[in-house]
């Protein structure tokens, strides 16, 4: 364990010193977040230490924590790059999505603003579910400026050192959301996907994009990348978000993984048992480092662990080691409930599922409103024997899944409606599988 006490780590880089440097996107609150916890950090002792601050942490129209997302640097200078920032009409025009200049006195200035570039410059296959402020999501440097990986719409920017953006290459179509990008020793660029919901375990690839703007795939087979880094080794290793991934969506927990490329369509693994893994990097001391979680307790439950490519594999992680905190304020590390669900009638309740129904069959049920992606009302109070509608308001899909299994509605879409009844007293979490960060609690007596 390198570091423990961070908020939603992401991206790495380590300066001319030597020293690691970690982008956090903070808790997700802007009222809260903006300043430290939403931040460029320097890991001392095991610790962040804020070199830079001032950029937003919120919540994306997806219900994700967005905010400063990676980190890069050239002839020495830090530049980090922030995401998505909320809805249009909710972003500050001071603080835009793009390239920042991290300044010697800790202050951030903006070097190219990716808002306004995104939205003048649409992609060829707009996505359904379209953020309207784009989410640039990875940085790395390149000769003389920096490669932008832009995860929502599907697209590589070239961004110059004065500021100028172009558009490399256009990889909307498909929506594959590419979340994994690294410089080849070729100089070409490579990216991976994260793949939409339900993430189908092998549907995810890694492309190369040459320098006259082709597009070839490298290595298929893969699941959920996050994260692309060429080992001490020559070869090519994969961060895997979650595997194991159910037909109806979401992530089960601890599933994570990194693997190397054994051929273009195969690999094996290194190690298992991360908890949503976001980002990796290799070292400058030839170990593999890994950022986590991307879901969970945000606040201070962050960390970064190295593993050492030549170890004897496969490894398996065990999360344990991150209670013993290299950094002493950080908060007891508490692993992200799994987003996979066993089925309707799982676990320690007995309540029966009803997928679809229309609002005039539910007469008596208690509604729950779907909309703004939150569930409306939550806690939800009720007797046993009570059935519960869910109406999505929504124009995306949602579900409402018990973290524990017990009851699963299957996927609800815009304007349809789905119920439960509960038979069986207790708590019960649930969450959406599309937009894992939507949380409810029904409470049966």
């Amino acid at each position: 364990v390198v570091a423990t006490g961070l908020s939603s780590p992401r991206g790495m880089a380590w300066d001319d010193t030597g020293a690691l440097l970690v982008a956090q996107s903070g808790t997700g609150d802007t009222a809260t977040s903006t300043g430290a916890a939403a931040s460029l950090v320097r890991i001392d002792g095991g610790c962040p230490v804020a070199v830079a601050s001032g950029l937003p942490s919120s919540l994306d129209p997806f219900r994700d924590v967005m905010g400063p997302e990676d980190v890069a640097i050239v002839n020495g200078q830090v530049y980090v790059l922030q995401g998505a920032t909320g809805a249009l009409a909710e972003m500050d025009p001071a603080t835009p999505n793009g390239v920042y200049v991290a300044e010697a006195d800790g202050s951030l200035r903006l070097l190219a603003d990716l808002t306004a570039w995104i939205l003048a410059n649409p992609v060829e296959f707009t996505p359904d579910h379209t953020n309207e402020l784009g989410e640039p999501y990875r940085m790395q440097a390149g000769d003389q400026g920096l490669w932008v990986l832009e995860s929502n719409r599907g697209e590589l920017l070239w961004v110059e050192l004065d500021g100028r953006v172009s558009k490399f290459a256009d990889l909307s179509e498909h929506h594959p959301v590419w979340t994994a990008l690294t410089v080849a020793p070729d100089g070409s660029v490579l990216a991976g996907a994260l793949t939409p919901n339900p993430h189908t375990d092998a549907s995810a690839r890694v492309v190369r994009i040459a320098a006259d703007g082709v597009v070839s795939d490298v290595w298929t087979g893969l699941t959920t990348v996050t994260g692309l880094a060429h080992g001490p080794d020559g070869a090519l290793y994969a961060l895997e978000m979650a595997t194991g991934n159910p037909a109806k969506g979401g992530m089960p927990a601890g599933t994570g993984r990194v693997v190397r490329q054994t051929g273009p369509d195969s690999h094996e693994v290194v190690i298992t048992g991360l908890e949503y893994p976001i980002a990796l990097e290799l070292g400058p001391d030839g170990g593999l480092y890994v950022a986590l979680p991307s879901y969970g307790p945000n606040a201070g439950a962050g960390a970064i662990i190295r593993i050492d490519p030549g170890y004897p594999q496969p490894m398996a992680f065990d999360p344990g080691m991150l209670t013993g905190a290299r950094c002493p304020e950080a908060e007891i590390y508490q692993p992200p409930q799994s987003h996979e669900t066993a089925g309707p009638l799982a676990g320690d309740h007995d309540h029966a599922a009803t997928p679809v129904a229309s609002p005039g069959d539910l007469a008596g049920a208690v509604a729950v409103s779907i909309h703004d992606l939150a569930y409306d009302p939550t806690p939800l109070q009720i007797a046993v024997g009570t059935t519960v509608a869910w109406t999505n308001n929504d124009p995306v899909p949602h579900t409402a899944t018990a973290t524990d299994g017990c009851f699963d509605t299957g996927t609800i879409a815009p304007g349809e409606t789905a119920s439960v009844t509960f038979s069986t007293p207790g708590s019960i979490a649930y969450v959406c599988l599309y937009h894992p960060t939507m949380s409810g609690i029904i409470e049966v007596s």
